[in-house]
């Protein structure tokens, strides 16, 4: 891999900034409530700067799902996991815990309202590291004998996620009263117990 020049890593400083200050906006504020120019104020940038980077505000949405994933990998890189549920698991468990404890659910009230409104990109993509490394699992699961080997794992990783989408729209619906890591796991173990070949070695 390359290293970035100077140029480079400053720009990516830059956008990062950006989004980390609209996402505290978002998440003090609500979505809905933040323009850009008070984005622009907040992180010391002039309008033409904002638009060197992002297309609008609502493509900040993205830029957040990508910070998302660089956060779960970052968080488990040094984990080892026993089985590939354990793995699964952990993934969408760190997700949801970065989703309610770092994001919170104003900002993942307007992150849905905008997926919902607007043709969506990253967070739906096949291309995503989380959807990407979700199939690679499965397959590793299916050919070492711990899935059943019908399973689909492209099938079962978009079920995952929408199981989470799921869980995560009624904890912004019941305005975040309750922990969204318990009952994505929980949820998640229900669903996976039915493509696993000894579901007894699954703890519930």
């Amino acid at each position: 891999m390359n290293k970035l020049n100077n140029r480079e890593q400053k720009a990516i400083n830059k956008k990062w900034h950006i989004s980390e200050t609209a996402m505290a906006l978002f998440k003090e504020r609500g979505y809905n409530s933040v323009k850009v120019k008070e984005i622009c104020k907040a992180a010391d940038i002039s309008l033409g700067t904002f638009y060197h980077y992002f297309s609008s505000k609502d493509s900040i949405i993205d830029e957040t799902y990508q910070i998302i994933d660089e956060r779960i990998f970052e968080c488990l890189d040094e984990r080892k996991f026993n089985t590939p549920i354990d793995k699964i698991l952990g993934i969408l468990e760190q997700s949801a815990c970065i989703m309610q404890e770092e994001l919170g659910y104003v900002l993942m009230v307007g992150s849905y309202y905008q997926i919902i409104s607007s043709k969506p990109d990253y967070s739906y993509s096949h291309n995503r590291n989380l959807y990407v490394t979700l199939v690679e699992t499965l397959k590793e699961g299916i050919a070492t004998g711990y899935f059943k080997k019908d399973t689909e794992p492209e099938e079962i990783a978009e079920t995952c996620l929408r199981l989470g989408r799921g869980d995560i729209i009624d904890w912004c619906l019941k305005g975040g009263s309750f922990k969204l890591c318990d009952l994505l796991v929980k949820d998640l173990k229900r669903m996976l117990y039915s493509i696993v070949v000894n579901p007894e070695d699954l703890e519930f």
